[in-house]
C-alpha cells in the first residue's frame, strides 16, 4: 500500500511494481470514504460494458435488442452476428460491496462479490429463441472483470449443441479481437474449440484465458499441441499470453490521447498495424470516433470529417485518411510551422467537409472542385461537386491540389514562420502514381463497380485445420494406417479426398436452396473486385510505403490464398449448381468458412495425390501418435511449386504495375476478330467470338441496370434483354445461355474428371459457365456481371492463344496454324534480343551452313538450331531451342511437360542435345560460314532451352540444360547465358 520511501525531501520508489495497486487502492479508499461505492461500481460495470459492446462492434456485431430480456439486474447486452447467430454478453464486475480499506487484493470471499449465476445464461438463451426463430448459435460471453480483489466465476464445462461459452476479461476480449484484426467468428470458432476438447481432456488454466487462446491460436488454431498423443490433461502455460500481448502493443501501439475538450480521451491504434508509421485512429467508431490522428510533431495534428453524416462519412473519411498520409509525409517541413503553432494551440484540426450533399458523383464540374478556408484551431477543405473528377485521374494532381489548400491553412496559423508551399508539396508529393486515393471513373472498369458485396472471405485456418484433422483421423482409422510413414500414399491421399467431398456432399445437403448460389456468387463477385483493386493498388502502394514495405510484401503473399479461395469459391458454385440441396439451414459464415475449407483441402490432396502418382513428388503421409495424418516431406516438387508461386505472384505485381495507367484510358469496343478464328469457334461451339462478345456484354449491361448482387432475372426476361441489348444478333440468345450456363444434373461427381477443381480447361467450370440456370415454379438465370467479364476474356484468350482441347476439325487446324505463327513470333523476339548486342552474332532457324545439314548419320533430321548465338571474343556457340508453350498448371499437364520437354524419348532435350553433340563436331565449318578466322576446334558449344512463359517443369524437375524463362533472359541481356 505504501510502495513510495521519503527520505527528508527525497522520494524512492521501493517497489514499482507495486506503484498501480497502491493508486488504485488509495482512490477506492476514498470512493467509500465519501459513500461512492455503489455508485462507482455501477459505472465501472456500465464503462466495461459499453467498451466491450464498441469491440464487438468493431467485430462486425449488430446489436440487437430483446423484447423479453431476462436481465434481472444482471448487465446483458445482445449481439447478431453472421447471420444466423447471437453474441450474449454478460458483464460480471466487483460490486465491492465489503471492500476492506486494510486488504488492498481483497478476498473472493466477500458478500456480493462477483454475482452471477450459470442459470442466466440458459435464461437468456431461452429468451433469443422465443424471440428469433432464425437464430441457430447463441455464444455467451461471460466478461469478469475486478478492480483489485481476484475471484471466479463458475461455468460448467458442458456446452449444448448450439451454444457455446466464454468466461474473461475485459483485456482478454480487447487483445483476442486485435490479434484477428477484428475477425467476426473469432471467439466463436475459439470456443467451439474449447469447449470441443474439454469433452475428452481435462483442462487446467491457472491464468487468463488469453493463454489458453495463445495456445490454440499458436497450434494453428487447434489444441493439437504435441505430436504425442493427446494426454487426459492438459495445463496452460501462465506466459502463453505475453507474446501475443507484445505481438499486439508492437502491431497497434494502443494508447490514449486527449479529446478536443480535454475532459475524455481517445484510445488510438495504429491506422496501418505492424508498421512504424505515426498515424493513429480510434480503434471503434461511433459519434466522434471518425477521426485520425498524426503524431510526431510538437502537437497533435487531428483529420477529420466535420460531421459524421452516415450518407457520405464513407467517402470523406477515405479523404481524411488521405489528407493523414499526406501530411505525415510533410511532417519535416511543417515541424517548424507546428511549432511555432504550439505556443498557442494544445493541437490543429483539419476538417474535410462538403459543398453539396452528392459530391462523389462524377460531375463534369471540375473545377467547382474544392475550396479551403481557415478556422481558429485549423483549415477546413470543402469538397465540390468536381472533386470525384479531380481525383478519378492516375496521377495524384487532384490530392496534390487538395493538400496545398491542408498545407497552406495549417501555415497561416504561424504567419511568422516563412514557409514554401509549392516546395513542400513538390518535394513530398511529386506529380505521379504516387497516390492514396484511387477513384475510377464509373463504367470504365466492370470489375471494380461498386455493389452490395460482402468483405473479401479468404479460405480460415482454424477450418482448414479442424477439416484436416477430422479427415486423417477418419482415414487412419478406415484404412488401418499404423504409425510412421505410409506406404499407400497415394491411397490415403485419394481416401482424404473422398472424406472431404463427402462432407461437402453432407454439409450443403443440410443448407436451404434459397438464396445459397446468390450467396456464393456475391462472395465470388467480391474476390473478383478484391483481385482488381490490387491489382489497381500495385503501384500507388509501393510508391506510397516503399517496394520493401510489409504492405506491398502482403499483397504479394496473399495473391495465392486468393486465388487458391476463389478456385474452391468456384467449384462450390458448380457443386450448388448441379445438385441444389433441400435442407432447412440457411447458408451462414460459418458453414461458408467450413465448406470453402473442405473444398480448398479437396484441391490439395487432388494435386498432391496426382504430383505423387505421377512420380515427380516423393512426398509422403505419415502418421503422428497423436492420430493425426499429416505430410511428411518437403521435396523438390513441393519447393519448386511454392518458389514457382511467389516469382508467378512478383511477377502479376509487376504487370499490375505496368497497366496501373491503363484504367482511366478509354478501350476501343471496335476490336477486328480474326475471320478464321470465329469460323473455328463457331465449328467448336455453334458460335463465333463476335457472338460471345456481344451476349457477354449484353449480359453485363442488364446486371448494370439491376439492383443488388448478384444478378437474378426470370429465364424468359433475360433472354429477351439480351435480344434487345444486341446480344444475339446472328445465332439465338438460348443457345448462347446454353453455351456458358450450369445447370441441374444427375452424373456421378466421384470418377468425372471433368468437374476435379484441381484441374484446368474443365468444360463445366464456372469460370468457362459463368451463368446458373435455377429451376423452379420459374426458370431463372443468376449472375454477376464480373464473373461474366472475366469468364468471356477467359473464353476468348483461351481460343486466340490455343487453350482450348478442340474437337472439330477446323479448330484444331487453326489451332495447328496459330501454334506455328506463335512460335515463329518467338522466335524472331528472342534472336532480337540477342542481336542488341553488338559482340554478338545471331542467326534464326538454321538447318545447315557450309553446305552440311543438321542430321543424324543415318541421315536423319534433327530439326534446325531456332535461335543460333555466337560470340567470337569468348570462342562461344550458344544454341538456343525457342519453345513458345504454355506452362503446365496440374500434375497431369505438368507430367505431358515433361515428357514432351525434358524426359521422353522423343523430348525436346534429347533432340536438342543431339544438335548439340552436332554442332560441336562441326565447329569448323561454323567458323568458316560465319567467316570467322579462328580455329574452331577451340570454341566451346553451349545449349539452353528459352521459354516463351515461366514454366512450372524448371522449378520441379532437375536437368542438366537451361531451362529460362524469356523474362530471365530478357532482365539480363542473356548474358547469364552467353
Amino acid at each position: 500500500m505504501t510502495p513510495l520511501v521519503k527520505r527528508g525531501s527525497d522520494f524512492f520508489v521501493a517497489m514499482p511494481s507495486g506503484l498501480a495497486a497502491a493508486l488504485r487502492h488509495a482512490i477506492l479508499v476514498k470512493i467509500q470514504q465519501a459513500g461512492l461505492t455503489s455508485e462507482f461500481a455501477s459505472a465501472l460495470a456500465k464503462v466495461i460494458e459499453n467498451e466491450a459492446a464498441l469491440v464487438l462492434l468493431g467485430c462486425g456485431h449488430r446489436a440487437l435488442p430483446i423484447a423479453d430480456d431476462p436481465s434481472d439486474g444482471v448487465r446483458e447486452a445482445f449481439f447478431r452476428f453472421d447471420n444466423n447467430k447471437v453474441a450474449h454478453l454478460v458483464t460480471v464486475t466487483d460490486s465491492l460491496v465489503g471492500y476492506a480499506p486494510t486488504e488492498p487484493f481483497g478476498s473472493d470471499s466477500a458478500p456480493g462479490f462477483f454475482e452471477f449465476a450459470e442459470s442466466q445464461l440458459h435464461s437468456a438463451r431461452d429468451a433469443i429463441k422465443r424471440q428469433f426463430e432464425w437464430c441457430q448459435g447463441v455464444l455467451h460471453i461471460v466478461l469478469v472483470q475486478g478492480i483489485g480483489r481476484s475471484g471466479v466465476v463458475g461455468i460448467s464445462q458442458e456446452q449444448a449443441q448450439d451454444a457455446r461459452h466464454l468466461a474473461l476479461s475485459f483485456a482478454d476480449l480487447e487483445y483476442m479481437t486485435r490479434r484477428e484484426h477484428g475477425e467476426p467468428l473469432a471467439l466463436w470458432k475459439f470456443a467451439g474449440a474449447a469447449g470441443a476438447i474439454r469433452e475428452r481432456t481435462k483442462i487446467v488454466n491457472f491464468g487468463s484465458m488469453l493463454d489458453e487462446f495463445a495456445m490454440y491460436r499458436g497450434a494453428n488454431y487447434s489444441y493439437e499441441v504435441t505430436e504425442e498423443k493427446m494426454p487426459s490433461l492438459l495445463m496452460v502455460d501462465p506466459t502463453y499470453a505475453e507474446g501475443l500481448r507484445n505481438k499486439v502493443a508492437e502491431d497497434y501501439d494502443p494508447h490514449a490521447v486527449a479529446a478536443s475538450d480535454e475532459h475524455s480521451v481517445y484510445e488510438l491504434i495504429r491506422r496501418y498495424p505492424g508498421s512504424q508509421i505515426p498515424i493513429y485512429l480510434p480503434e471503434v467508431g461511433g459519434p466522434g470516433r471518425l477521426r485520425f490522428l498524426v503524431e510526431g510533431l510538437a502537437i497533435p495534428l487531428w483529420v477529420l470529417p466535420e460531421s459524421d453524416n452516415n450518407s457520405t462519412v464513407r467517402e470523406r473519411f477515405d479523404v481524411c485518411e488521405a489528407v493523414a498520409y499526406w501530411l505525415w509525409q510533410m511532417s519535416e517541413p511543417l515541424s517548424s510551422v507546428v511549432e511555432a503553432i504550439s505556443r498557442a494551440l494544445p493541437a490543429v484540426f483539419v476538417r474535410i467537409a462538403s459543398k453539396h450533399a452528392d459530391w462523389t458523383s462524377d460531375h463534369a464540374a471540375r473545377e467547382d472542385w474544392c475550396e479551403g478556408e481557415l478556422q481558429s484551431d485549423g483549415p477546413t477543405v470543402r469538397l465540390g461537386l468536381g472533386f470525384a473528377a479531380a481525383v478519378a485521374v492516375p496521377d495524384n494532381s487532384g490530392e496534390r491540389r487538395l493538400m496545398r489548400h491542408v498545407v497552406e491553412g495549417i501555415s497561416r496559423l504561424a504567419p511568422t514562420v516563412p514557409f514554401d508551399v509549392d516546395a513542400c508539396i513538390n518535394e513530398h508529393a511529386p506529380l505521379g502514381p504516387k497516390k492514396k486515393l484511387l477513384a475510377v471513373a464509373s463504367g470504365r472498369s466492370v470489375e471494380l463497380a461498386d455493389g452490395p458485396l460482402p468483405a473479401r472471405r479468404l479460405v480460415q485456418d482454424a477450418d482448414l485445420y479442424a477439416v484436416f484433422g477430422e479427415a486423417g483421423r477418419s482415414v487412419v482409422d478406415t484404412l488401418g494406417l499404423a504409425e510412421g510413414r505410409v506406404d499407400r500414399t497415394v491411397e490415403a491421399a485419394n481416401a482424404l479426398v473422398s472424406f472431404y467431398f463427402k462432407s461437402l456432399q453432407k454439409l450443403v445437403a443440410e443448407l436451404s436452396a434459397e438464396g445459397l448460389v446468390e450467396y456464393l456468387l456475391r462472395h465470388n463477385e467480391s474476390l473478383l473486385r478484391e483481385e482488381a483493386l490490387v491489382r489497381l493498388r500495385s503501384l500507388p502502394s509501393e510508391q506510397c510505403f516503399g517496394k520493401d514495405s510489409r504492405f506491398v510484401r502482403r499483397s504479394v503473399e496473399e495473391a495465392s490464398t486468393t486465388a487458391e479461395s476463389a478456385i474452391a469459391n468456384r467449384f462450390l458454385i458448380e457443386y450448388v449448381a448441379a445438385s441444389p440441396p433441400d435442407g432447412d439451414k440457411t447458408i451462414s459464415l460459418d458453414a461458408y468458412d467450413r465448406l470453402l475449407a473442405l473444398a480448398v483441402e479437396i484441391i490439395r490432396k487432388g494435386q498432391f495425390s496426382d504430383a505423387v502418382k505421377y512420380r515427380f513428388s516423393r512426398a509422403w503421409l505419415t502418421v503422428r501418435p497423436s492420430g493425426l495424418l499429416v505430410m511428411g516431406g518437403q521435396d523438390q516438387y513441393l519447393r519448386g511449386i511454392h518458389q514457382y508461386g511467389r516469382l508467378h505472384a512478383e511477377q502479376g505485381a509487376v504487370e499490375a504495375r505496368n497497366a496501373f495507367s491503363g484504367h482511366w484510358e478509354e478501350h476501343g469496343s471496335d476490336s477486328k476478330v480474326d475471320p478464321a478464328l470465329d469460323a473455328a469457334v463457331e465449328a467448336e461451339f455453334g458460335f463465333g467470338i463476335t457472338d460471345t462478345v456481344d451476349f457477354g456484354a449484353a449480359a453485363i449491361q442488364f446486371g448494370e441496370s439491376m439492383e443488388g448482387e448478384p444478378k437474378v432475372a426470370d429465364r424468359t426476361e433475360f433472354l429477351g434483354e439480351i435480344e434487345d441489348r444486341g446480344g444475339a444478333k446472328r445465332v439465338s440468345a438460348e443457345l448462347l445461355l446454353e453455351g456458358f450456363s450450369l445447370v441441374a444434373r444427375d452424373d456421378q461427381w466421384e470418377g468425372d474428371a471433368d468437374v476435379y477443381p484441381w484441374l484446368f480447361n474443365r468444360d463445366l467450370s464456372f469460370v468457362r459457365r459463368p451463368f446458373v440456370i435455377r429451376q423452379g415454379p420459374t426458370s431463372e438465370v443468376i449472375w454477376g456481371i464480373r464473373s461474366v467479364y472475366r469468364s468471356i476474356a477467359f473464353f476468348v484468350d483461351a481460343c486466340m492463344f490455343g487453350r482450348l482441347k478442340p474437337k472439330s476439325d477446323k479448330m484444331i487446324e487453326y489451332q495447328t496454324l496459330l501454334r506455328a505463327k506463335k512460335a515463329r513470333r518467338f522466335n524472331k523476339r528472342l534472336a532480337d534480343l540477342f542481336a542488341k548486342r553488338p559482340e554478338l552474332m545471331v542467326r534464326e532457324n538454321v538447318r545447315r551452313f557450309a553446305g552440311v545439314r543438321i542430321q543424324r548419320e543415318q541421315g536423319q533430321d534433327l530439326g534446325d538450331v531456332d535461335v543460333l548465338v555466337v560470340r567470337p571474343d569468348k570462342a562461344l556457340i550458344l544454341s538456343v531451342e525457342a519453345k513458345a508453350t504454355m506452362r503446365a498448371r496440374t500434375p497431369s499437364e505438368l507430367r505431358n511437360e515433361i515428357d514432351k520437354l525434358l524426359t521422353g524419348p522423343d523430348s525436346t532435350l534429347q533432340k536438342h542435345r543431339e544438335r548439340e553433340a552436332w554442332l560441336h563436331d562441326h565447329r569448323e565449318d561454323l567458323c568458316t560460314w560465319l567467316r570467322l578466322p579462328r580455329d574452331g576446334r577451340n570454341w566451346r558449344v553451349r545449349s539452353a532451352i528459352a521459354t516463351e512463359e515461366r514454366l512450372i517443369t524448371p522449378y520441379v524437375v532437375d536437368t542438366d540444360l537451361p531451362v529460362v524463362a524469356f523474362e530471365d533472359i530478357e532482365a539480363d541481356g542473356g548474358r547469364s547465358l552467353i
